[in-house]
């Protein structure tokens, strides 16, 4: 882990934009001078990757400066400075972090000068960047404990970063909320933009294997005007590429019950009191990259898989579960019995196990077109299941699984890139990527009745206490499903004036979100006994749905983005000191507005069809950068930072448009009541109205930390 000396940082955080900016290469730059100290211009900087040949090649300015844009990250490189006037110098063993240029400064000999040997070796050096900052390789990666596979296990080593602690071991970086950092693979993001992942992932894991990446870093306040998207953290890593070498590895892990020791002091004695727990978890998967075309086309393949059991949580007494309730288990038998009689129905069960799986697979392919281009292409799926709604509280509470409901999250990421060197001083890199996440919450055994609550008397229940079974899907899972595709173009350019470096660009997105939520769609029925239940009475039934009665009615769906352009000065004042002023603008654009709720109008004076439309921000960043010595260095900065906007905030204005989703009244003491069928009053009672309602208002502004 290389931790970049000591930051001073000030920041002005604000939560808006959800741009997945990052670098997904590196870069070197520096001067070259004369034996006297002047600058040595026209001096050819020539820059091999070693492991697949790639050459890139700068020449000096008129100041003895030059930069080369768009590395691969990693190496070993090798650098040659060759002068026509003044002895050549050759580097090797050089190593380029992500996104921090490589600072190569030079003062060259005379070439008369006889020596016995030159040989030089810089790996890691001191850069620029502003901010507290870590970076770790691909070697590190490898041999650093993680306990989940999670690339957060890698950065949780910044000094800054925490866990929370938490089931989904949310990370924390600086105090900030876990779903204000940005997470980036090769320039795609991987954060929850609809905001409701606890772990801040778009899957239930990590959508990326670390076996495939090759660099990760963790900024917590880059101060460079590129970057965008967050207000908490900057988490960038970059996936492995092929080399002119095929290599590959193999992988399986595996955890079980039966591995585990006894607690007895004699471990060979079995243990009667312990509980059988058949549990087995199992994670493989391989990697394999090289040529496709020596020196010029390379791959690189990744693939993961992951399935372990879920453990019985919650059970009735005297069962094997975890947490065992004080109800009887005839109880459970009795409702089981009257939902399949009685109602055709299956009720399901306490005693399943179903399993969490996780799949992930990676293709990337490079092309070094020729020296001064370079494209790149990854393709990236990532596809989890697991059980949910599995547990509830109270002694006396029980779900069984037709109310649990599968979490499904699949995410498919496509993303192209082109590198490419002009000129000497002016280079460009082109990025296009498409990110589409479909999140489904299906219920464990279909949606064939509604949410069913049986409460139980405690003369219905041996172990004397009164309760309630809850069976059919939860009210929340009656009609839920989202997909979110988010479409990127960017532009970045770096011109090269003297000792000053100028970056710039134009970053477009557009964000396009389907997502149906309307909750007790398929009906809730109460029964306050066992013996209600039995007799179809219900003490109460609620309904609300589209006024249509068809819950696709209730969708919201919509597009909004924004576009984005900055500029940025990074002046070297000298060898030690470096400054860096930059600006970046950032408006959003939507054309799809809520659907008008006259009844919202008459009642608070505005109107509930406001979006964003129009929304923009000016974010302002300045940092200084001086090296002491070689070993102490002083950063520091100002800047207003823009990010980490859960989308689900937004999307509440489309769905509760007050309009298309609105309830019945509910009905009490229900005879004849069908557990499968609404009914037919509380449906023709729907009509288009005064529903909940939650508009954007028409003075809301970007939120400020």
């Amino acid at each position: 882990m290389k931790i970049k000396h000591l930051a001073m940082a000030v920041a002005l955080a604000m939560g808006a934009s959800q741009f997945a900016i990052a670098e997904t290469s590196s870069s070197m730059r520096g001067q070259i001078l004369s034996p006297t100290g002047t600058a040595a211009p026209n001096t050819r900087i020539i820059i091999e990757h070693i492991p697949s040949g790639t050459r890139t090649e700068a020449v000096t300015n008129a100041s003895g400066n030059f930069v080369a844009s768009g590395l691969r990250v990693g190496g070993p490189y090798r650098v040659i400075i060759d002068s026509a006037i003044h002895r050549d110098v050759e580097l090797d063993n050089i190593f380029l972090s992500l996104g921090d240029p490589y600072r190569l400064n030079q003062q060259l000999e005379a070439a008369d000068v006889e020596r016995i040997a030159v040989t030089g070796s810089r790996i890691n050096p001191a850069t620029y960047q502003a901010g507290s900052s870590s970076t770790w390789g691909e070697g590190e990666i490898s041999s650093m404990p993680s306990f989940d596979r999670d690339l957060k296990d890698i950065v949780r080593q910044n000094p800054l970063a925490n866990d929370l602690g938490d089931d989904n071991r949310s990370l924390t970086v600086g105090g900030n909320n876990p779903k204000f950092n940005s997470i980036t693979v090769d320039g795609i993001g991987q954060n929850d933009d609809f905001g409701l992942n606890a772990g801040g992932y778009p899957t239930n894991r990590s959508p990326i294997s670390i076996d495939a990446i090759e660099q990760i870093s963790i900024d917590s306040v880059p101060f460079n005007a590129r970057y965008s998207g967050f207000s908490g953290a900057r988490i960038n890593a970059v996936t492995r590429s092929g080399t002119n070498e095929f290599s590959g590895s193999l992988f399986y892990e595996y955890a079980s019950d039966s591995l585990a020791g006894s607690p007895k002091a004699n471990r060979y004695e079995p243990d009667s009191n312990r509980p059988e727990l058949d549990y087995k978890e199992e994670t493989y998967g391989f990697s394999l990259g090289g040529p496709i075309l020596q020196d010029r086309l390379f791959f690189f393949v990744n693939y993961e898989r992951y399935k372990e059991p879920t453990s019985i949580d919650q059970g009735p007494a005297g069962s094997s579960a975890i947490t065992q309730k004080e109800i009887d288990p005839a109880v459970i038998s009795s409702i089981q019995n009257i939902a399949r009689d009685v109602y055709g129905v299956d009720a399901g069960d306490w005693n399943v196990r179903p399993d969490q799986k996780d799949e992930k697979i990676l293709v990337k392919l490079d092309w070094n077109i020729n020296n001064d281009h370079r494209a790149s292409f990854t393709y990236q799926r990532a596809d989890d299941e697991a059980a949910n709604n599995t547990r509830t509280g109270g002694n006396t509470n029980l779900n069984l699984n037709s109310h649990w409901f599968t979490r499904t999250q699949t995410m498919d990421n496509f993303a192209l890139q082109l590198y490419s060197n002009w000129t000497n001083d002016f280079s460009t890199e082109f990025k296009a990527s498409v990110k589409d996440v479909a999140t489904g919450q299906d219920p464990s055994l279909g949606r064939n009745y509604g949410q069913v609550v049986v409460r139980f008397t405690d003369d219905e229940n041996s172990a004397g206490n009164e309760g309630q079974i809850n069976l059919g899907p939860d009210r929340s899972r009656h009609a839920n499903r989202l997909e979110t595709t988010t479409t990127e173009l960017q532009l970045h350019g770096e011109y090269l004036m003297d000792e000053h470096q100028i970056q710039f660009g134009v970053e477009y997105q557009e964000i396009d979100v389907f997502n149906i939520f309307v909750q007790d769609s398929l009906g809730n029925f109460f029964f306050d006994s066992i013996a209600d239940f039995e007799n179809r009475f219900a003490s109460e039934v609620q309904y609300q749905n589209a006024f249509t009665n068809n819950a696709n009615d209730g969708a919201a769906e919509f597009s909004y983005g924004n576009t984005a352009f900055y500029i940025q000065d990074t002046w070297d004042v000298s060898w030690d000191l470096t400054l860096s002023f930059g600006l970046r603008y950032e408006r959003f654009h939507s054309n799809d507005t809520p659907a008008f709720n006259q009844n919202f109008q008459d009642r608070y004076g505005f109107a509930n069809t406001n979006n964003m439309d129009g929304l923009d921000l000016w974010l302002p960043r300045f940092s200084f950068n001086y090296n002491v010595t070689d070993q102490f260095t002083v950063r520091g900065g100002v800047g207003m930072f823009s990010g980490g906007r859960p989308n689900v905030w937004i999307s509440n204005a489309y769905t509760n448009d007050g309009v298309t989703i609105v309830a019945a009244p509910s009905l009490d003491d229900v005879e004849n009541v069908d557990i499968t069928q609404v009914p037919q009053e509380m449906r023709d009672s729907l009509t288009a109205g005064d529903g909940n309602t939650t508009p954007i208002d028409p003075g809301f502004r970007m939120p400020y930390d």
